[in-house]
This record gives C-alpha cells, structure tokens and sequence, in this order.
C-alpha cells in the first residue's frame, strides 16, 4: 500500500512533466539533440565550467536540456539573405510601399485635415467619419475588397487597404496640430495679399512641420503592419510576386523553422528602419522652420 506523503509526491511529479507533443516542436534535428537531464546533473552544468553528462536521476527528471551545436559563421547567413530572390523581391514590395504609398497617405491626410480645418468647419460630423475605418473589423473590410477588386491584377488594393486603415490616425494627429495655429496669422497674410495656397504652403506646412514628421513616423512604421490585410485579402501565405513583402518572407522562414534567415531578416528589417528614422531626424534639424 503506497503511502499518502510518496503517492502527492508522484502526482506532483506527473504533472511538471512536459507534453511529448511540445518537446517535439521544440526539437530541431539539424541543430540541437533533446534529451531528459535530472536535477542535481542540472544545477552542475549551470555552475560548473565543463558541461556535467545528462542523466536520468533515480528520484525524479523534471528539467530538460537541449544542446546545440553552435558553429560560428560569420556573416554568411547574411550573404545567403541577400543573394536570395525572394528576400530582394519582397525588400523591393516593402520599399516600393513606403515610397508610393506613405507620400500618398500623407498628402490626402494633409489636404483633407486643411479642408475640415478651414473650408468644412460647418460639418463636424465629416470629422468623426474618417475616425470610422479605425472601428470596422479589417476581415469585412476585405470581403468588400474582394468584391471590388478581383479583377484587379496588381497591388492596388493592397495601397488602397493601407490608406484606409491608416487614414483617420493621421487625420487626427494633423488636425490637432493644425488648431494650435493662431488664426491672426492668416489674417495678416491675407492683408499682405497671399493667396489661400501660398498661405498653407508658405504658413500652415511649416508650423505644422514636426507632427507631419511625426506621422510620417508613424505610416512608415505601420507600413510594416501591412500582413494581416494582405494574408486575409489573398487567403494564401504566398501572394503575387507584386504583393510579396518582407512579412510575408519572415512568416514563411518562421513556419519553415529556418531560424537563422528569419533572425537575419529581422535585422536587416530593423537597421532599415533605423536608417528611415536617423534620416528623417537629421533632415528635421537641417530645416529651418
């Protein structure tokens, strides 16, 4: 008859034990072997300088160890990134996106912030309509999209889904920006005889310069977010050569478990975006406003 104190002490044991299931997603064969390892050969290898042989203890295995066969190579998981086509194409979609794209987003959010500003200030509920594609789920919006656009063989739905997800934030950030302006301004511009044009290129667009950096900021960044919408848009984690984007390469490398490409991708995808944002700070100091 087992006694009670041994018979908890077994059933606690049974249940730190991990799953065989999640073991085996954690097993890569090509890089790492997994094998039990007890408590005591544990606490050895973590404070001993050479590594402790794993073994099955006689009381109880609760940890597991995975030993991995590091192997130091330099900069070729790097080489290998850039010499593959399907990394440069989808560089070129990520790029291409924020060159059309963001310039595009920003000048409709900027024209349309003045309109509401000055020209529609009758209409405030225009203002609360742009907040509108913030709410909408983005699956129905793509079944919309598919509807209108399936004949479409190109990535302009793809441009025209970014723009309407992305819309209404900037609208906000430049219509807050734009009623700190002193309205005196204007008048004196208009006694000097400027023209409403001149009057928001040559006055409203450098008072507002920081939040329209600002909110350039924050489309390029979101310009990255653009896989959700593309994945449920195409239905497929491999698009169009035309809508292929660096999330798109690294989701793929992700489910393929190929780690290093993956890692390398983030970080070449990283530097990218640190390059973007050094370059819009360096440009923001040399411009006088």
């Amino acid at each position: 008859m087992i006694p009670a104190r041994l018979g908890r002490r077994q059933s606690r044991q049974r249940r730190f034990q991990l799953p065989e299931s999640f073991l085996r997603c954690l097993y890569v064969p090509a890089d790492c072997t997994l094998q039990p390892i007890s408590a005591p050969a544990f606490l050895t290898a973590l404070f001993s300088p050479a590594p402790a042989p794993p073994g099955p203890s006689p009381s109880f295995s609760l940890f597991f160890s995975v030993f991995f066969r590091r192997k130091l190579v330099w900069f070729n998981n790097y080489k290998k990134l850039l010499s593959n086509e399907f990394f440069r194409l989808a560089m070129k979609n990520s790029l291409k996106l924020i060159l059309v794209g963001v310039p595009l987003l920003i000048l409709t959010a900027l024209l349309l912030s003045i309109l509401l500003a000055f020209a529609l200030k009758r209409f405030p509920v225009l203002r609360d309509a742009f907040i509108f594609p913030m709410l909408v789920p983005t699956a129905a919006v793509v079944l919309v999209w598919q509807q209108f656009f399936s004949s479409v063989e190109t990535a302009l739905p793809i441009y025209l889904l970014f723009l309407w997800k992305n819309l209404g934030i900037c609208l906000i950030l430049i219509t807050s920006a734009l009623t700190t302006i002193n309205r005196e301004v204007y008048e004196a511009a208009r006694m000097d005889g400027a023209k409403p044009f001149q009057q928001h290129f040559r006055l409203t667009v450098p008072m507002i310069a920081p939040s329209i950096f600002f909110t350039v900021l924050l489309a390029i960044m979101n310009s990255f977010k653009i896989f959700k919408e593309s994945f449920l848009y195409y239905g497929s984690k491999y698009p169009p050569d035309h809508s292929y984007t660096l999330q798109f390469y690294m989701n793929n490398k992700f489910l393929k478990f190929d780690y290093q490409a993956l890692a390398a991708s983030s970080v070449l995808t990283s530097l990218l975006v640190l390059a973007i944002v050094g370059a819009g700070f360096y440009l923001q100091k040399r411009v006088e406003y």
